[in-house]
């Protein structure tokens, strides 16, 4: 599905309609259908994709009268740090959504204004209701009629653990209620099965390996994409790993399959490059392995992720659309003739890698303090108490102008009197 090229109220609507179809697909099956009626359970906690698709799975929270831990995947999303009482400041960090860093000009913060500005709109008028409609139609359990509003209960989230690494994305000023667990999912490098090894063994200029994850099908590109790949891999003398969906003649230095063990792959001495598509799991998992990349984003938050990696010296972007055999050869061989990006990504390996408890640790150990107290409400800002309106100080904002107005407006009116009086003196 096409994310470039669409003004931001077509994006975040596209993002809306694709959350609210998915997940009434899954509600509506009849297994978890039986789950939320009859299921009679006890949890201490409760942990969902709130923020993500999921506002309505708020509602098993209040079933099981357990405490909730969000897990927000990807980067700064205005409509929900607002949930979290920690709105940042458009002008320091733009929604992950947008192809843009940090580094913002005067139109850059202006768009990414207007961005967070159009998200907080559509989000709260037109995307939770449709979200609370989904919660009234699908979770029916014994004692629902009791449930508060889901705006409640996103407020009442006891803590948010953001699938985000600082290390390769952006720092961001977090509350209490707030924990960055990005990089749960990566472990040490284990050995390679004995055909990779020998194969990324036996290879004297080094091994690149080529995927774009697991949503992104090369079935679904446009035949030149595929050509354009193929046809520069026969002008790379490095061996290439490529896994890939689709059937496709390919040089002798390309070893196709449908799956690698990826992880394994990044880890090993003499992977030399990562050609990838800027998925979030891939750019932390290519960090942690401080292996240089070469990013071609297609959907979604790689646009942003990618240009993150550039600005950090990982590797170089190239474009679908301006995309042939020449630019990826070009790309490749730039970012592995110049040793300076091999160190950079070296460098933000050891950051990774430095911190003194890793992201699980740190999410386990959360976990367990939320549960032991309760809920830890008292991490929450008092933020999350406040309307829109008043974490903005629109009101006061407003009272102050109209008090001004109303000031200069005596005061005008003063002048005229005096004007008037001075006039008739002078006629007189």
């Amino acid at each position: 599905m096409e994310f470039r090229n669409r003004t931001h109220a077509d994006l975040i609507g596209l993002f809306h309609s694709l959350c609210l179809a998915q997940m009434e697909q899954v509600l509506r099956t009849p297994e978890i259908q039986t789950f939320v009626q009859r299921d009679d359970s006890h949890f201490d906690l409760v942990i969902i994709e709130g923020t993500f698709c999921g506002e309505c799975l708020l509602a098993m929270g209040h079933k099981y009268k357990a405490p909730v831990i969000n897990f927000q995947p990807l980067g700064y999303w205005p409509s929900n740090y607002y949930v979290y009482g920690n709105l940042l400041s458009p002008a320091v960090i733009p929604d992950f959504r947008l192809p843009s860093t940090t580094q913002m000009n005067f139109w850059g913060r202006l768009d990414s204004l207007w961005f967070a500005v159009t998200d907080l709109f559509l989000t709260n008028l037109f995307y939770y209701p449709k979200q609370v409609a989904l919660m009234d139609k699908y979770f029916k359990y014994p004692g629902y009629q009791s449930r508060p509003p889901m705006v409640d209960m996103l407020r009442n989230i006891s803590m948010t653990f953001l699938e985000h690494d600082i290390s390769i994305g952006v720092p961001q000023a977090l509350t209490p209620n707030m924990l960055f667990t990005g990089g749960m999912h990566i472990k040490h490098a284990k050995p390679l099965p004995e055909d990779l090894e020998k194969y990324m063994s036996d290879a004297p200029h080094g091994v690149i390996f080529f995927s774009f994850g697991t949503n992104v099908r090369f079935a679904n590109m446009p035949p030149y994409v595929l050509n354009a790949f193929v046809e520069s891999f026969s002008k790379i003398k490095q061996k290439i790993l490529w896994k890939t969906d689709v059937e496709v003649e390919v040089p002798p230095n390309v070893l196709v399959r449908n799956w690698f063990p990826q992880a394994d792959i990044l880890g090993h001495k003499n992977c030399r490059l990562f050609l990838t598509h800027g998925g979030i799991h891939s750019a932390m998992e290519a960090g942690y392995h401080g292996v240089p990349v070469v990013m071609m984003p297609g959907f979604s938050d790689q646009f942003q992720n990618v240009l993150l990696m550039q600005e950090k010296g990982l590797g170089r972007v190239i474009d679908m659309d301006s995309l042939d055999s020449d630019v990826v050869v070009e790309a490749v061989n730039a970012v592995l003739g110049d040793k300076t990006y091999a160190a950079n990504a070296k460098r933000i390996s050891a950051i990774m890698k430095s911190s003194p408890v890793s992201s699980l640790e740190k999410a386990v150990y959360w976990t367990e303090y939320v549960i032991r107290h309760e809920g830890a409400h008292f991490l929450k800002p008092a933020s999350t108490r406040l309307s829109l309106v008043q974490f903005l100080c629109l009101d006061i904002l407003l009272v102050v102008i109209s008090v001004m107005a109303a000031m200069l407006f005596v005061l005008f009116k003063c002048g005229q009197v005096l004007l008037r009086a001075k006039k008739k003196d002078k006629t007189e």
